[in-house]
């Protein structure tokens, strides 16, 4: 159970669209503009280096925010888990993050509009690509 917890909170963090927020704080859309994807591909195209590297700080920083909570709350129940823990957790908010259908039934257009893979992402999820984020 403390594991779909742990996948919950990074799922929960994952689901805060820092490219449409940036978007929205500066009067737009972000969809309706580019590729029409709220990422921080679309932000970089749309409004320029600096705002795509502050959406990239904003994705980087709320899965990192995620994993920290999780440490905080699991650290002294489950000291022996905690390192895993925090991997369920950046996983959850990675999961979160792949491409797939959105809630309003657009199709996912890739980085430039092409058709979506065949697994939804480009990269694997693995072990090593989170890692990371786990140590303390």
């Amino acid at each position: 159970m403390v594991r779909v917890v742990c996948l919950l909170i990074g799922y929960v963090f994952g689901l805060f669209q820092t490219a449409y927020i940036y978007g929205r704080l500066h009067g737009i859309d972000i969809r309706n503009f580019g590729s029409g994807n709220a990422g921080t591909t679309n932000t970089l195209r749309v409004f320029g280096t600096k705002a795509g590297l502050l959406v990239l700080l904003g994705d980087i920083m709320k899965c990192i925010l995620a994993v920290v909570i999780t440490a905080v709350i699991f650290d002294s129940s489950h000291p022996d888990m905690v390192y895993l823990l925090k991997m369920y957790t950046a996983a959850g908010a990675i999961i979160e993050g792949t491409p797939h259908k959105t809630r309003d039934t657009e199709t996912y257009r890739g980085e430039s509009g092409e058709e979506p893979q065949r697994y939804g992402h480009r990269g694997k999820i693995t072990e090593q690509s989170i890692s990371g984020l786990c140590h303390k």
